[in-house]
């Protein structure tokens, strides 16, 4: 669970805005949303949601400013006790969200949260985050909701007001709505969840808010590569190693809920397939891995958004700081492995496969600038038809860009979507990107946070996997 993204709400009442409003719990979801319990938006007005206001509590200065949000969904017409609520995210956070699991729930699997509870009231007046975690009870298959069990009480029931909407994460994946304390258990060790795996199955409007066929394809598609490249006789060693270290009957699911805690085995592996000299396995265990990456090793599950075909989109600003995280991202959006560029150097940037060129030195001036680089791109582009057929069939440099703007987007369509990366130190050059956005407009431009937390955090993340995505990434194209 990602706690920098937790959410307090505020509801107030309509009629009366100046009387006490009561607190809840959110958690930001695809594609902009934030997921909640619905019987605290509706606590002071019976027939309508009371004027609603949320943070996100842990961050600071204007990201943590409250904003207001409108009820796009509640589960009262399907008798589930959740809603879905839209507001402006803060830019950085924007793309940030928890990924919700429709697999059903097994007893005693471990969870863990966090939320405003009353017990959580500090003396002057503010919420305090409290951290939950506990112990889960499978339920019915027509049952809505499920029973949680509480590591720490709080001694009483009534004290769990306010944690309602809390997320109940299993690993890195929202299995329920922390919806309602039992009264009956003075002590305050147990809650009620509703489950997302009922309403992903009941509640039609609710998936059309989110947009779940997106991390559906994903899961198709790695367990359709996945079983593809068990399939072939050099990966029997790489097969076997697996079964025996995974107890999981479904391989597929076992590696995307393991989270990055797989490469710790991946690297087992590696080590006894190097021992046995089997380089085919190898091989076998960096294109599993390469698949694996784009769904375990973006925690934050920063997306990119979709853009029309034929429109030039602004310049991203992205909480990501590597252009190899980038990779990650983009690999993400485009359903494929991640792709890297061999290093010729050791202390090389590490960059994607179709991460375009950075501008070159070539002297002062915007129009240099320009007219080098795009020289420079349709050289690099060339197998999409670039600056060869500019030769060859004596184009301007219009009609060759033209050429390889429609090359572009053939291959986004195709899954294969090219991207540059810059820092927020080379904005003397924004006219310049801006210029070079606006002609080559289906390649999207990311502008990198250089913060040095998040630079560290993804280059210990990175180097969990590196030695993998390097091996053979250069030798084959996306399916």
């Amino acid at each position: 669970m990602n706690k920098n993204l937790l959410i307090e709400i505020y509801v107030r009442p309509r009629a009366h805005p100046d009387k006490k409003g009561i607190i809840a719990t959110g958690y930001p979801v695809p594609p902009g949303l934030i997921l909640t319990a619905r019987h605290v938006l509706f606590a002071n007005d019976d027939d309508q949601p009371g004027l609603i206001e949320l943070r996100w509590h842990h961050q600071q200065g204007e990201l943590r400013i409250s904003r207001s949000a409108q009820l796009v969904w509640d589960g009262s017409g399907d008798g589930y006790d959740a809603a879905l609520l839209r507001c402006e995210f803060p830019n950085p956070l924007a793309g940030q969200f928890g990924i919700l699991s429709d697999k059903p729930l097994d007893t005693d699997q471990r969870w863990e949260s966090e939320g405003f509870p009353d017990a959580g009231n500090l003396a002057d007046g503010p919420r305090e985050a409290v951290p939950l975690k506990g112990a889960i009870f499978s339920a019915a298959d027509n049952d809505k909701e499920f029973w949680l069990t509480v590591d720490a009480p709080t001694g009483s029931s009534q004290d769990w007001k306010g944690a309602s909407g809390s997320p109940v994460f299993i690993g890195d994946r929202i299995v329920g709505i922390i919806c309602s304390y039992p009264e009956n258990f003075k002590e305050g060790n147990r809650l009620k969840a509703v489950a997302i795996r009922k309403l992903m199955q009941s509640c039609n409007d609710f998936k059309k808010y989110l947009e779940t066929d997106r991390p559906k394809k994903w899961r198709e598609k790695f367990r359709a590569e996945l079983a593809e490249i068990l399939s072939e006789k050099e990966a029997t060693n790489v097969k076997t190693l697996l079964e025996k270290s995974i107890a999981d009957s479904d391989l597929a699911d076992a590696l995307l809920g393991s989270g990055t805690k797989i490469f710790d085995l991946f690297d087992e592996i590696h080590e006894s397939l190097k021992k046995k000299k089997d380089r085919h396995g190898v091989e076998v265990l960096c294109n599993i891995v390469a698949w694996l990456v784009p769904l375990v090793a973006n925690p934050r599950r920063i997306t990119i958004p979709e853009f029309g075909s034929g429109v030039s989109h602004e310049v991203l600003s992205l909480d990501i700081a590597t252009a190899a995280m980038a990779e990650v991202v983009m690999a993400d959006k485009d359903v494929r492995r991640v792709m890297y560029r061999p290093l010729a150097k050791e202390q090389d940037e590490v960059k994607g496969k179709y991460h375009v060129p950075l501008l070159p030195e070539c002297g002062e001036g915007e129009d240099i600038y320009t007219e080098t680089w795009t020289s420079h791109l349709l050289g690099d582009l060339d197998h999409l038809g670039g600056l060869a057929y500019y030769k060859e069939k004596k184009l301007s440099r219009k009609g060759a860009v033209s050429r390889i703007n429609k090359k572009l987007q053939e291959t986004t369509e195709k899954g294969i979507t090219y991207y540059f990366t810059f820092w927020d130190s080379e904005l003397a050059r924004k006219k310049i990107y801006e210029r070079l956005k606006d002609e080559f407009f289906p390649i999207v431009f990311i502008k990198l946070n250089p913060e040095d937390k998040l630079f560290e955090q993804e280059t210990d993340g990175i180097d969990r996997f590196q030695k993998f995505v390097l091996h053979d990434s250069e030798q084959d194209q996306p399916k």
